[in-house]
């Protein structure tokens, strides 16, 4: 035996390393049988689904992505907008004279 095949039939340490050599080996057998031509229809729709439910999720992180990135330019022009009021309200502020009681 080689030793990549002493790798793959080594013990697992726990049960999930032992599902994970699992899939790996399933995945691996589905390859051989989708390079070959011998892969059954099953085998080639569900790599053909897996692409389309990831392909969706990729896009959906993108529109979620798009639209945090909106959000932001929008907080940042709100940001300015008070900044500038604040500005103006300051500016408003400096004409005004205290009026002390006294004569003008």
């Amino acid at each position: 035996m080689s030793d990549k095949e002493d790798a793959r039939f080594s013990p697992p340490v726990d049960k999930e390393a032992h599902e994970n050599k699992l899939i790996a080996l399933a995945y691996a057998r589905a390859e051989e049988k989708l390079k070959d031509g011998s892969a059954k229809d099953a085998i080639v729709l569900y790599f053909l689904r897996l692409g389309t439910a990831r392909a969706a999720i990729e896009l959906e992180k993108l529109r979620l992505e798009n639209n945090l990135l909106e959000e932001k330019i929008s907080s940042a022009a709100s940001t300015l907008k008070i900044e500038e009021m604040h500005e103006s309200v300051l500016q408003a502020l400096r004409t005004y004279t205290v009026y002390d009681g006294g004569p003008p």
